[in-house]
């Protein structure tokens, strides 16, 4: 299943990218911070800066990616 999760670099967002990527799933990272949190760790996810703010850029993830779920932790 791919995910993107919204918020994915704060505290909860990021234990639950980890969970999902090492429970088998694609999953993009979506944070208004550039990080490479994920990959430093061995974690296999995307990571994207996007502000949710902007709707265009929330449409540009969603229309680039095409999740079948969306988590939004921001």
């Amino acid at each position: 299943m791919k995910v993107l999760v919204f918020g994915g670099a704060g505290f909860i967002g990021r234990r639950v990218v980890r969970a999902m990527a090492l429970d088998g799933h694609e999953v993009v990272s979506c944070d208004v911070e550039a990080t490479d949190h994920f990959n430093s760790h061995g974690i296999h996810a995307k990571e994207l800066t996007v502000d949710i703010s902007h709707y265009a850029a929330v449409l540009d993830a969603m229309q680039t990616h095409r999740p079948s779920t969306v988590i939004n932790m921001a």
